[in-house]
């Protein structure tokens, strides 16, 4: 989820957002 999809949540947003290690692995990780 992209930084302006995740400003749509507003506050809730820092309850949904994973940290940058996460979204990183999950933009590398290979699909099966």
């Amino acid at each position: 989820m992209t930084d302006a999809q995740m400003a749509d949540f507003g506050a809730a947003a820092q309850y949904l957002r994973k940290s940058e290690k996460e979204r990183l692995e999950a933009q590398t990780r290979p699909f099966d």
